[in-house]
């Protein structure tokens, strides 16, 4: 067996010993493979949420006026994979938020909320649209208020307040909000519910059937009582009479006719701006009312009913569009959370800045065709069965052709710190149920809060996300009614249709959470089916389109049943049952640009999702990867260098030959190979004729390819250094004066020296002339190769001396030409 010995000794003071190697194993080169890795994150769930959201869509929004100046925000990936999202950033606080997904299209959503910087002074509230499903966002205001007679638009102490949003099924967009006038002489109080629409998305607004007058839903012009709490809603998917009906409820403060509850409807017909109100509840300490449509048309209406320490959450009905409700019965009575201040009245979480709080129940009806359609479910947070139990976000339910509510526990907060401003949602198509809350469970101090997301596909089990990394701080904001009543907000949205989830929540942007910096935030989500996690593309002069039995949707659940379909250049290929995991395209043409498409269609009610598009140049790109194993072999003429053609472009497809290989010296061309083989993945050889019995460095390779007329060349292969001329068949070296020494290639000034040695024989060092003087430098010697027969080499120095305990001697070996070295 033949083998190649190179030698390079690295010493701080070298003189005699002996030293013995044997029993050498081969090695196999071996490609380095870099990887995305994180303790903060799953590397799988990374990469399905960079194929659903594709992370390079930043965005930058669009002018608005002189006053508002746009800031860019990106999309965070938090430890929960998922996104954490901030619609828009300025200053000024925005909260009370509301969003809703347009039926005609669930790319299109609209997210409101009451906005301190925007809608005071000129008295319009503030909208946030996305039109590619949440990755980007943009800003505009509702329509200016012009008439004159509900409103003084010169009034600076005016204020708009409670948004609410919701679709038509042609999907027009309406607004509603309210407007009070604080002070203002003889019209003190004034105040009213507004609309503006849009039908274009959120883009721009304009007031209901006239675009020169804000029409109002209600309007008390003398002030003597108060609206509040707007919730609107629309039946958007039955098949009733009613279908297309606005519905919109809130809380009318007055004494004289005990607070109740209103509702009013308005149709398409009236082309809503004509609003009919019916009372719901007549009387009691009431609040925060939300209706809600079912699949038959009919009308739900839940709201806050305080009764002591107590909070309800009774459930009224219409079957006739709103005309008339009925109440069915309380869906939930929790006991409130926090502590009930002795002036305000209010109960309030101490640990949160003494932040307001209130039991606001929230409703939605499933209106999907899962087995559960027409399932009601109301949802609110607090403390169950007595008040000094732990506190929990509670979900009661209510299924078609039964009479009795069912209430379950859906948060995973072990600690029983405090959770509030729950919202719901159920998505029309799957039935899945989605739920926002903030929590602060990962506080032991009960403090620090965080945005929460628990989603189920059952209507039962719950799975939950943390959608942020660290807890916030709460600094509420203190309002006109004196001590006990702080503000941070009253209530968050999440609306859910078509596989397209957005929470609407709101966050603070400074480290001590003051609310004058708190900025509107979602969660980009999907349930339907993503990209296949191992979808690969293997490209060369026929294309391969591989996929494996890893598929899930957007929250990571495994889909069992699908096809998977495929798409050229945005023509349909065909679909794959599950049983085909692979597809090969002959009909290509090397050097084409071609987008491949994958959709995954689940056989479950997540039906199919987005198509997610590859664009790849047939047979890759023109430049190639390096070529590997690089080296240089001793030949009696001169140098043979061998290395292994690559068969990989740099985006990863498969070619089969290359034009030529370059090999270099020091920046300098010495020869470009074209004969041989020129095969992809094969070895290669070259003898490169020169002086001979000497070492030269600084060598390295490149491979060249050719398209067309255009050419390309790889990156640099590792630099090695080569000796010329013939390997040594033994290796005896004496040190002696005499001409025939070793050649050698040295970084210091090692040579023969009598100045010591042992029995007078002369020794070889690395610092000949210095009497062996200390020295902190490490120098190293290579020695002319040897080419042995043997399986089991010796090696053997007589002596080796080391004057201090700090030096040292190491002896390496290399076996391919410099390209690799083992210790012995």
């Amino acid at each position: 067996m033949k083998h190649l010995f190179t030698i390079i000794l690295f010493a701080y003071l070298l003189s005699f010993a002996e030293v013995k190697a044997s029993d050498y194993n081969n090695e196999i080169p071996h490609y380095l493979n870099y990887e995305f890795n994180s303790s903060d994150y799953d590397a799988a769930e990374l990469n399905r949420y960079i194929k659903f959201n594709g992370l390079k869509n930043i965005y930058i929004p669009e002018k608005i006026s002189e006053k508002i100046k746009p800031i860019k925000v990106a999309p965070r990936l938090m430890k929960s994979n998922l996104v954490l999202k901030q619609i828009y950033s300025q200053s000024g606080a925005q909260d009370e938020t509301w969003i809703a997904i347009n039926p005609t299209n669930p790319m299109n959503a609209i997210a409101t909320c009451n906005d301190s910087y925007t809608n005071w002074g000129e008295y319009r509230m503030s909208a946030y649209y996305t039109h590619d499903g949440g990755k980007t966002w943009n800003f505009s205001r509702t329509a200016a208020h012009n008439n004159e007679t509900a409103i003084d638009m010169g009034n600076s102490n005016a204020t708009i307040f409670d948004p609410g949003i919701c679709f038509t099924p042609d999907g027009m967009a309406i607004y509603s909000y309210g407007f009070a006038e604080i002070t203002g002489g003889d019209l003190e109080g004034r105040n009213g519910i507004f609309a503006s629409v849009s039908t274009d998305g959120g883009k721009t607004w304009n007031q209901p059937a006239d675009d020169t007058e804000t029409y109002g839903i209600t309007v008390d012009m003398q002030g003597d009582s108060f609206n509040d709490r707007y919730t609107i809603a629309s039946d958007l998917y039955s098949e009733s009479s009613y279908k297309g009906n606005v519905y919109i409820s809130w809380q009318l403060f007055d004494a004289s006719s005990g607070s109740p509850i209103l509702t009013a409807y308005s149709s398409e017909s009236e082309d809503y701006y004509s609003w009919t109100t019916k009372t719901v509840h007549s009387s009691g300490e009431t609040q925060a009312p939300m209706p809600a449509v079912g699949p038959d048309g009919t009308v739900y209406v839940s709201f806050r009913d305080s009764d002591g320490g107590k909070t309800n959450a009774p459930v009224y009905r219409s079957i006739n569009g709103g005309k008339s409700y009925q109440r069915i019965a309380d869906a939930m009575s929790l006991w409130n959370i926090g502590v009930q201040h002795p002036e305000s009245g209010r109960y309030v979480l101490e640990e949160k800045d003494g932040m307001r709080i209130s039991l606001n129940p929230q409703i939605v009806v499933d209106n999907s065709f899962s087995p559960r359609r027409g399932t009601i479910y109301v949802i609110m947070s607090g403390r169950d069965e007595h008040a000094l139990s732990e506190i929990g976000v509670w979900l009661s339910t209510l299924k078609p052709g039964e009479n009795k509510w069912t209430k379950i526990r859906i948060d995973n907060n072990n600690r029983g710190n405090d959770m509030f401003f729950p919202s719901i949602s159920v998505d029309q198509t799957t039935g899945y149920v989605h739920v926002f809350y903030y929590s602060s469970q990962h506080d032991s101090n009960n403090e620090l809060v965080d945005a929460y997301y628990a989603y189920s596909y059952d209507g039962v089990n719950f799975k939950h996300r943390r959608l942020t990394n660290e807890g916030i701080k709460v600094r509420a904001a203190p309002q006109s009614s004196g001590a006990g009543n702080r503000y941070w907000g009253d209530y968050t949205s999440i609306a859910a249709s078509e596989n397209m989830v957005y929470p609407l929540f709101w966050l603070p942007t400074s480290p001590g959470g003051s609310r004058g910096t708190i900025d509107l935030f979602t969660s980009m989500i999907t349930t339907a089916p993503v990209a296949p996690e191992n979808f690969k593309i293997t490209n060369g002069e026929s294309v391969v389109l591989s996929w494996d039995d890893d598929i899930r949707d957007g929250l990571g659940e495994e889909i069992t049943d699908y096809t998977v379909w495929l798409y050229k250049n945005g023509e349909e290929i065909g679909s794959f049952p599950m049983s085909e995991k692979s597809y090969t395209d002959n009909e290509v043409n090397v050097g084409d640009l071609v987008t491949y498409g994958v959709k995954v269609v689940s056989a479950d009610v997540r039906g199919g999702g987005q198509i997610y598009d590859y664009q790849i140049t047939v047979g890759g790109e023109l430049e190639s990867m390096p070529i590997t194993d690089f080296s240089a072999i001793p030949h009696e003429d001169g140098i043979l260098f061998r290395w292994t053609n690559p068969s990989r472009s740099t985006d990863d497809a498969i070619f089969k030959a290359v034009s030529s290989v370059s090999i270099y010296q020091n920046s300098e061309e010495l020869v470009n190979v074209t004969t041989g083989n020129m095969t992809a993945g094969e070895v290669n050889e070259f003898l490169y004729v020169t002086e001979t019995e000497m070492f030269r460095e600084g060598f390295y390779a490149t491979v060249n390819r050719a398209r067309d007329q255009d050419e390309a060349e790889s990156k640099e292969s590792d630099t090695i250094m080569a000796y010329s001329g013939a390997a040594l068949q033994t290796y005896n070296f004496t040190f002696e004066e005499s001409s025939d020494q070793a050649v050698v290639l040295n970084n210091g000034t090692w040579a023969i020296t009598d100045e010591i040695g042992y029995n007078s024989d002369y020794s070889f060092t690395d610092l000949p002339n210095e009497k062996y003087a200390m020295g902190s430098n490490v120098y190293s010697v290579i020695f002319q190769p040897s080419e042995y027969q043997t399986s089991t080499p010796n090696l053997s120095f007589k002596y080796i001396g080391l004057l201090a305990i700090s030096d040292e001697c190491f002896v390496e070996v290399t076996r391919d030409g410099g390209k690799t070295w083992e210790s012995i």
